[in-house]
């Protein structure tokens, strides 16, 4: 929605909140967005951090001690949901910025291929953008623990590359797609992953073509024609 910002102004203008709290002038904002846009927003603002459990003293021109309890979130939340609004049509536009938003207008699927434009030196891998295309951040993980998030860009005034942070503890960096489909960009291969994901045709034509065991270890085993032959 392209005026959403100028519609809450005006429902926020006619709208008498006077003797309202900082904490009930928060939470009126995430539900005010959610009836202009009509989508279910929650989850984004879940991992916007403003929907978030918090008591503290906040300082922005003035300081003042903001406290939303968990059960008041969970109000906020429930109220939402019950208005039946759909989803918005990205799980992850909590990672859209300047670089990437015709990537989620135009929904470009991410492309790249593991390995491919990709260089790790001093904990930093750096990703070729020419290579990794549509990608709107980049995940860094321990196993299945994320350690850390690079939007795309990041590093680079001319967005030809993008910065992501891969310490030692790291096993994997995958990127992620305006529709939060992952992809392995390091290392090459997981430990385990079956590298050959099928053959269709051989010389140009269809073959009876049978490669086990799927996943794969150290070895396969390749059967074309009823011919069988380890590798």
């Amino acid at each position: 929605m392209a005026y959403w910002l100028g519609d809450m102004l005006e429902k926020v203008r006619t709208t008498n909140e006077s003797g309202l709290s900082d904490k009930q002038l928060i939470l009126n904002c995430v539900v005010n967005i959610c009836d202009v846009v009509k989508e279910d927003l929650t989850d984004f603002f879940v991992k916007a951090g403003l929907l978030v459990p918090i008591n503290e003293v906040v300082t922005d021109y003035s300081s003042a001690l903001i406290t939303i309890t968990q059960q008041e979130i969970d109000a906020t939340i429930a109220a939402i949901k019950a208005k039946n609004y759909p989803a918005p049509a990205s799980p992850v536009i909590n990672y859209i910025s300047a670089n990437s938003v015709n990537t989620y207008r135009l929904r470009q699927a991410v492309t790249g291929s593991a390995g491919v434009g990709v260089s790790l030196n001093s904990n930093e891998l750096t990703v070729d953008a020419d290579e990794w295309q549509h990608a709107v951040a980049f995940e860094t993980y321990k196993n299945d623990t994320l350690l850390d998030v690079a939007i795309f860009g990041t590093g680079s005034a001319d967005r030809t590359f993008t910065k992501v942070q891969f310490p030692d503890t790291a096993t994997a960096v995958f990127a992620i797609g305006y529709n939060g489909a992952k992809k392995l960009v390091y290392p090459a291969t997981l430990p385990g992953q079956n590298v050959i994901t099928g053959i269709e045709e051989a010389n140009g034509e269809h073959a009876n073509i049978k490669v086990f065991p799927n996943p794969t270890g150290s070895y396969v085993n390749v059967t074309l024609n009823g011919e069988g032959k380890d590798q």
